[in-house]
């Protein structure tokens, strides 16, 4: 983008070690960190596009580029493709394109994407209507929501905060941002106000309005995600800024403003950070970050206005690291695992398949067991509600946890007398054995060991992973989440019910003659046999998947033919973008 190289340098460091990037690092948020990292690679191939937007495999090459974020995290792929959209549209009109050409190549980009993440994106129109995710409330989406106290951490870090509400980009490229704006960088400036007021959610306007107009974006949570745009934003205009130091002669009126500026500022950061330090003990990180980064910032700045050094671009990516560093440290700890407890251990040494209910979740992490509550953004509706009556809590709109609502020191305790009292018979048609709790629970069949400060109980109305409505025997041969094979020795016409959630998708075999997959109990999977001795095979064979990777892998093969040539042939015949982008 016409940006030196030391100046680019810089940029990257600072995108590659913002604090919202390393924080979704320490969040355990791998796809979402894969999927931002090609940000920059969306818009590089849409600018590439644009410069020739009636070239077909250019348009291709950006849907390619925009699948490859989709297929990583569909929620990144709809947050990039919105904001890479508005870049695009940005360049086209300087093209001169008549209308056709540009709604032709729209279409082009976004036909091709549909077609490259086919494989996920049939299926998930097929999940979406049975999830409850479907029915977000505006209130719901807008949790973890910034506020004007997170806004401020983008200059003063809040350390220690959780990943989603970080806002720090680090003081060093914030004051060099300020150098970028100009006219021209219209888009990064509308970018951040964009950015931010979006993730304000539910503290502004444009959150609520923009999650009812655009379809699809009803189902996305967390509206602080988009800070990372604003990051992003804020990086190129600081890349644009340094840039603007290096090779324009700053005239001497504006170096006298910013050197007393940089005075005002650097004063006014030690003097807040040494009075918050002897009123209101003890001195915040954030502040003591403020005060010392700050004025160094500016010292640097200062100097490179008055004579451009390549020393003093090095003291200044030195400075934004060390910045940086020091902030997400405290987002990132090295904590070894404590040994399994005595509960964990006791369970995954019974026999069979079963699997454990937790009200109060007790059963700490990481175990091999199998459990029907848990963690689960997206799920089935008919599972929500099963488990809300199973639980006897309510279920109270969309919670990512199932049940809905979570235990502790803080709920009320009328809300424990329920859950201390589930429908056992639920509970065992899903197969839960075993539940464990960390409070005493309405279950006469309590098991006595060492199991520490949690409770443990028999289920009396389990029932087995896979059971006759009547007389006969059920062996499993073979389970596993997309497969399980059985053995019934039945002596009548009846049903086979597998503890296993019902969706679309599950085909049966008996003694390999296909058959149909029924709903019983409103949940689980069942199919219906005859008197003798039969092998059941039931396999997950969604139509939805298959067509959708059929399609995808003969669209990447399409557009791997397409580009045989091409990508080689772009080094070769078009050096002027090559220049222009990179001087390389």
């Amino acid at each position: 983008m016409g940006i030196a190289p030391a100046a680019a340098i810089f940029s990257s460091a600072v995108w590659m070690g913002t604090s919202k990037l390393i924080g979704y690092v320490g969040g355990g948020q791998v796809s979402s960190v894969y999927a931002i990292c090609w940000l920059p690679w969306l818009l590089c191939s849409l600018r590439f596009a644009a410069e020739r937007f009636s070239d077909y495999r250019r348009v291709l090459l950006s849907s390619a580029v925009l699948s490859t974020i989709v297929l990583i995290d569909i929620r990144w792929g709809f947050l990039c493709g919105l904001i890479g959209l508005a870049f695009l549209l940005g360049y086209l009109p300087y093209r001169k394109l008549s209308i056709s050409k540009v709604f032709r190549g729209l279409f082009l980009l976004g036909f091709g994407t549909v077609l490259l993440t086919s494989s996920l994106i049939f299926p998930l129109i097929e999940f979406m209507p049975q999830s409850d995710r479907a029915v977000l409330s505006t209130s719901e989406r807008a949790i973890l929501s910034l506020n004007v106290h997170n806004l401020i951490g983008a200059i003063t870090p809040q350390l220690g905060i959780i990943y989603e509400l970080i806002t720090y980009i680090g003081l060093v490229a914030v004051v060099l941002a300020f150098f970028g704006v100009k006219k021209q960088n219209w888009f990064w400036l509308s970018l951040i106000l964009f950015g931010v007021l979006f993730s304000l959610g539910n503290h502004s306007f444009l959150f609520p309005f923009i999650s009812e107009l655009l379809p699809g974006l009803g189902w996305l949570r967390v509206p602080s995600r988009m800070w990372f745009f604003v990051v992003f934003a804020v990086v190129v205009l600081a890349g644009y800024g340094l840039n603007h130091l290096l090779t324009v002669a700053i005239p001497q009126s504006i170096s006298k403003i910013t050197l007393r500026l940089s005075i005002f500022f650097s004063l006014f950061s030690v003097i807040l950070a040494g009075g918050v330090a002897v009123l209101y003990p003890p001195l915040p990180g954030g502040l003591l970050v403020f005060a010392v980064i700050l004025p160094i910032a500016l010292i640097l700045i200062n100097l490179l206005i008055h004579k451009p050094r390549i020393s003093c671009v090095m003291a200044i990516v030195s400075l934004a690291v060390i910045d940086l560093l020091w902030v997400n440290t405290s987002f990132l700890r090295s904590v070894p695992l404590e040994p399994s407890p005595p509960v964990v251990r006791w369970l995954e040494n019974q026999p069979a398949l079963f699997r454990v209910y937790s009200p109060s979740y007790s059963i700490p992490l990481p175990h091999q067991l199998q459990t029907a509550e848990g963690v689960n953004p997206l799920r089935l509706k008919s599972y929500s509600q099963f488990m809300a009556e199973a639980s006897r809590i309510p279920a109270e709109g969309y919670s990512v946890s199932v049940p809905s609502i979570y235990l502790d020191e803080k709920s009320p305790p009328e809300l424990f007398q329920v859950a201390s009292s589930p429908d056992l018979e639920k509970l065992g048609l899903l197969n839960v054995k075993y539940i464990v709790s960390n409070f005493p629970m309405n279950i006469s069949s309590q098991i006595d060991g060492d199991f520490g400060n949690v409770y443990v109980y028999l289920n009396p109305l389990y029932r087995e992973r896979v059971w006759l409505s009547q007389q006969g025997s059920v062996v499993v041969r073979y389970w596993s989440p997309d497969l399980i094979i059985a053995e019934v020795d039945s002596r009548t016409d009846q049903m086979v019910v597998f503890s296993e959630v019902y969706y679309p998708g599950w085909r049966a075999k008996v003694n390999g003659q296909s058959v149909s997959v029924e709903v019983v109990d409103g949940l689980l999977r069942g199919i219906k046999i005859s008197p003798g001795r039969h092998t059941i095979e039931m396999r997950f064979r969604p139509l939805s998947f298959y067509s959708g990777l059929g399609l995808s892998l003969f669209s990447w093969l399409i557009l791997l033919y397409i580009g045989r040539d091409y990508v080689r042939s772009l080094v070769a015949k078009d050096r002027s973008f090559i220049s222009r982008t990179g001087n390389l």
